[in-house]
């Protein structure tokens, strides 16, 4: 199995054993939850984005340096409130509610994965390296009913090899490398590469 893989199963993991009560890891694909599940819980979501490799890779087989990408998806949902039942003009609006639930999950998330004891990102030592957390991008706004739903995403990259199998080629024995002309019997008139 490629590494890719593996570190994505590893981020799913580090972030299921760190959430506390704070978020939900959302397995496979999205679920459809309603802003009322989405703002007693905010949603985050962990798929596998984008791989480039180094240009000068062009072995046939052996290590190749890869830099993965993964993509976390931040979903939260705020309700209007009063902080004061008594007095309307303490209303908080659903929207302001929604972006600051969506800084404190997304700096829940950052910490989580930048910790410096997740450097390696629970892979073996030396596999992961300069690992980062490229950009936190918020969405706009959408409105549902009295909820405000916000969702936004990061993407988180690292360095790691990948193997490359190669192939087994064939034994030199099992080569027969001989020019072979048609009339010749002596074969004095064309190349022969004798096999060890």
């Amino acid at each position: 199995m490629m590494n890719f893989r593996t570190i994505k199963t590893n981020i799913i993991t580090i972030l299921n054993d760190n959430k506390g009560t704070d978020f939900e890891v959302l397995q496979a694909q999205r679920q459809n939850q309603g802003a009322s599940d989405i703002e007693s819980l905010g949603k985050v979501l962990v798929y596998f984005f984008s791989n480039s490799f180094s240009e000068d890779t062009g072995a046939v087989n052996g290590e190749v340096q890869s830099m993965p990408t993964f993509r976390i998806i931040i979903e939260v949902a705020g309700k209007a409130t009063l902080t004061d039942e008594s007095d309307p003009s303490t209303a908080v609006s659903a929207e302001i509610i929604a972006d600051n639930k969506f800084d404190l999950l997304a700096e829940k998330v950052y910490q989580i994965l930048m910790n410096g004891t997740r450097i390696d990102l629970l892979m073996p030592k030396g596999e992961v390296s300069n690992r980062y957390i490229k950009n936190i991008q918020k969405g706009d706004v959408n409105s549902e009913g009295e909820h405000a739903i916000i969702i936004g995403q990061m993407d988180i990259t690292c360095m790691t090899p990948e193997q490359v199998p190669g192939d087994d080629g064939v034994l030199a024995t099992d080569i027969k490398n001989e020019l072979d002309i048609q009339g010749d019997t002596v074969q004095k008139s064309g190349v022969k590469i004798l096999n060890p």
